[in-house]
């Protein structure tokens, strides 16, 4: 599927970790496309075609922006392409321009009263609108800090969320998932907390008081 996608969208750089790499490579020199590793600190490299970085000629051709470009003319350009989930053939790419996101970014941050006190944990995989654009890039336009899940597990959301251990001095307020997510939370709940009275207090306590929004 992955393959599917890359020769679709007519992808020109495929950006990866580390983690993916082994992935990543074989697909990137079966295309002949560049694949830009992205490590831990932030340290970019392109491979495998040469010795390519952003100091080179060679630069990558989605990095020659236009500054001559209106406003008008970059909303209305694409942005990103969210790809259907193909139940009824083969997955769709759907090009969402600039003004689609920058409107649905915008009517969420007022429905929900983002602010950029708010922190996030996030769990929701990121080809969908809700992982990308409601969990990620809401809080990212508004100045709010996203906590990233590798993956959701109920324990470790229900960690955070009660802040059973305290992470780098700060603690989330708001989550947001999809129905199974929600029946993993309940189930995880009663064979945690629910046959200990102090618990389902300080449970009912914490989301009542200190999540805004679950």
């Amino acid at each position: 599927m992955l393959e599917y996608f890359i020769n679709d969208s007519n992808a020109k750089v495929i950006l990866t970790t580390a983690q993916f790499e082994n992935v990543v490579r074989p697909l990137a020199e079966k295309f002949n496309q560049k694949y830009l590793l992205l490590e831990d600190h932030i340290t970019l490299d392109f491979k495998p075609l040469g010795k390519t970085s952003f100091e080179e000629d060679n630069k990558v051709e989605m990095l020659n922006i236009d500054n001559n470009i209106s406003d008008e003319q970059f909303f209305d350009s694409n942005a990103m392409i969210i790809y259907t989930s193909g139940s009824t053939g083969s997955p769709k790419g759907v090009l969402l321009t600039h003004n689609n996101l920058n409107t649905q970014i915008n009517c969420l941050k007022t429905a929900w009263n983002w602010s950029n006190k708010d922190v996030i944990l996030h769990a929701l995989p990121l080809n969908h609108i809700h992982g990308i654009v409601n969990a990620l890039m809401c809080p990212l336009h508004t100045g709010a800090r996203c906590v990233m899940l590798p993956k959701f597990n109920a324990t470790d959301v229900w960690t955070w969320l009660l802040a059973i251990e305290q992470y780098y001095g700060y603690r989330v307020n708001m989550f947001m998932g999809v129905p199974t997510m929600y029946v993993k939370l309940i189930e995880n709940y009663e064979k945690m907390f629910e046959k200990n009275d102090r618990m389902v207090e300080y449970v009912k306590a914490v989301c009542s008081q200190k999540i805004r929004q679950v």
